[in-house]
């Protein structure tokens, strides 16, 4: 399986923990359980097809829709059965796709019968999903089930979560294969833990504020 390490600064997201469970009346391990949790629900959800604008059913159709863009890159259906050459579909889209899974355009192509194209992009749309569910493994150990077009995925992936009083390690691998090509993954993860930062801050603010109106 092969593995993606990304470089993340999680300082901040570490001091605002400090911070958030000082005044949280929950214990340590349950506060520390509940962050990383939201962590991960935020990286699956903005794991492309996701964005971070673009989530739940919204995404599954953006990730479709691409699909459906890179298949007609390299297929095209022919008028009759005639005009259609004899070609192995799954293979010419193995070849065709970078080292990220897309196609790019100027390729060659090829036309094809319409019906065993349907079929093909019907087959490879339920695919969508492949990516972000790499992360599933991680997610169940912390007790998120994600959407079920991602959920469904057996995709490889690897999880430890050590959570105590003291520390909290927790480390998580998406095993897909073309992970680390894919452009701003880390950015992706790393706006994840920003994000749950800021939400911890807020919480504390909010807090103090009330203490403070007290007076």
């Amino acid at each position: 399986m092969a593995e993606t390490e990304l470089n993340l600064d999680t300082r901040d997201f570490e001091k605002a923990l400090s911070l958030f469970m000082v005044r949280s009346r929950r214990p340590v391990e349950e506060v520390m359980r509940q962050q990383a949790k939201l962590i991960v629900q935020q990286i699956v959800r903005s794991t492309p097809p996701g964005t971070q604008t673009t989530q739940g059913s919204a995404a599954k159709q953006l990730g479709e829709r691409a699909v459906e863009a890179d298949l007609a890159k390299i297929f095209i259906p022919a008028a009759t059965k005639r005009q259609a050459e004899s070609v192995n579909l799954a293979s010419v889209h193995r070849r065709a796709r970078g080292r990220n899974g897309r196609i790019k355009r100027g390729g060659q192509t090829y036309r094809v019968q319409k019906g065993e194209l349907s079929r093909f992009r019907t087959a490879q749309k339920k695919k969508v999903g492949q990516l972000a569910a790499g992360w599933n493994q991680a997610a169940a150990k912390l007790g998120y089930k994600p959407p079920a077009w991602i959920w469904r995925h057996s995709s490889p992936s690897k999880a430890v979560v050590e959570i105590s009083e003291r520390r909290m390690r927790f480390l998580m691998v998406n095993g897909v294969q073309h992970a680390r090509e894919v452009r701003g993954l880390e950015r992706r993860v790393q706006y994840a833990v920003n994000r749950q930062t800021r939400k911890m801050l807020n919480t504390v603010e909010a807090a103090v504020a009330r203490e403070a109106a007290r007076f």
